[in-house]
C-alpha cells in the first residue's frame, strides 16, 4: 500500500485465472525465505519497490497443500507497472478495489482485514484463517 494508506496495489493476472485482479504474490524459489520472495514477486508483478513492516494475515488452504504468508508492505514509490505474468498494475483507492474481479478468496479475506484495521495496521495481529476441504473457513 501506499505510504499514506489510502491506495493499495493489486495487479491483473495475465496466468490462469486470466483477468482477475490479485495482490502481487506467488511461489518461493529454493533457498529463498517468504519475505524475499515476497519482495521478488512485487518486483516480477508489478516493477515495485516494497518495504515489508510485518505479517498481517496467515492463510491455510487445505484444498491445495498451502500456507499463505501476507505481508503488510509499504510502496517504496509509486512506480508500479506490468510485469511478465500481469497485464496491469494499478493503485486502487479503498472503495476502488474491484471486489468482484479479485482472484481468490485470500486476496479478498487480507485486503477486508487491512481495510478494516487501518487506524491501527501497523501494530495490529496477523489474521488466522484456514479454508476447509469443503470451501468454509474457521478462524484460528
Amino acid at each position: 500500500m501506499t505510504e499514506d494508506r489510502s491506495r493499495v496495489l493489486l495487479v491483473k493476472r495475465s496466468i490462469p485465472p486470466v483477468g482477475k485482479w490479485t495482490i502481487p504474490a506467488g511461489f518461493m524459489e529454493i533457498g529463498e525465505n517468504s519475505s524475499d520472495g515476497a519482495i521478488r514477486e512485487t518486483k516480477e508483478e508489478a516493477n515495485a519497490n516494497i518495504r515489508i513492516t510485518s505479517v498481517i494475515a496467515v492463510y491455510n488452504i487445505l484444498a491445495a497443500a498451502q500456507v499463505q504468508i501476507m505481508y503488510l508492505a509499504y510502496l517504496v514509490d509509486e512506480h508500479v507497472e506490468a510485469g511478465s505474468e500481469t497485464s496491469e498494475a494499478r493503485l486502487f483507492a479503498w472503495d476502488e478495489i474491484p471486489w468482484d474481479s479479485l482472484a481468490f478468496a485470500t486476496v479478498t479475506w487480507s485486503l477486508e482485514y487491512a481495510r478494516s484495521n487501518l487506524s491501527n495496521i501497523d501494530s495490529v495481529h496477523p489474521q488466522l484463517r484456514t479454508k476447509q476441504m469443503d470451501g468454509s473457513y474457521i478462524e484460528a
